[in-house]
């Protein structure tokens, strides 16, 4: 969870560009320079936040994680109502579904993804569905996560579906998807293990052709 809104540091918004970004620290960084600012150690701690603001933001892949982290955070501080039902926790699961949607699972921050989820579905939270759910419910609380998973780095991917598994009770049918959903995560894993082989191989066969062609 981010300790810090680098953004509100440096006084520009979640949506700033790339140049905005860069201005606003050119900007701060002179005001709040310690050369400028002699035996002053306030403003020394406040350069310093400027200048770790900037090196989280100034690069692509850092400000990415940086704001997957802050997504979740911000969902998460989120004050939950006085008293959390089934239609509060399906609705949550949906929001949190419509932003998967446009996430490149890649490059997005797992353990953020995975925290969030786990926080929603906590033991209290699914006792509620438990006892309060019906089965269109849980269904779609069980679909819905599954999709937001579906890229998540396996090794955050198995407690997630114990935690579905729990929701899923006795309907045999929702064990039935929540097991071919690990099947097709654990095929997936393996792919991804055998990638950089099969690119080698590959490369190798077109070396090989290339060098056969040429003679």
């Amino acid at each position: 969870m981010p300790a810090k809104d680098h953004y509100k540091v440096l006084g520009v918004s979640a949506s700033a560009s790339m140049q905005e970004i860069k201005t606003a620290y050119r900007r701060l960084a002179h005001q709040y320079h310690p050369d400028k600012n002699p035996g002053q150690p306030l403003t020394d701690i406040r350069f310093r936040e400027i200048q770790e603001a900037y090196a989280v933001l100034s690069n692509e892949k850092l400000r990415r994680h940086y704001d997957e982290e802050r997504y979740f955070s911000g969902l998460s501080a989120q004050k939950e109502p006085v008293k959390v039902d089934a239609a509060w926790l399906l609705k949550e699961i949906k929001k949190l579904s419509r932003h998967m949607k446009h996430v490149d699972s890649y490059r997005m921050n797992h353990k953020a993804l995975h925290d969030h989820i786990m926080l929603l579905l906590d033991e209290g939270h699914i006792a509620v569905l438990q006892k309060e759910a019906d089965f269109n419910t849980i269904r779609t609380v069980v679909l819905e996560t599954i999709f937001c998973i579906k890229g998540l780095s396996y090794r955050y991917y198995s407690p997630i579906t114990q935690r579905l598994r729990l929701i899923a009770g006795s309907y045999s049918s929702l064990h039935q998807l929540i097991s071919q959903a690990e099947n097709e995560r654990r095929s997936q894993k393996t792919i991804e293990r055998l990638f950089p082989v099969i690119i080698l191989v590959i490369a190798l066969m077109l070396c090989l052709f290339m060098y056969w062609y040429s003679h």
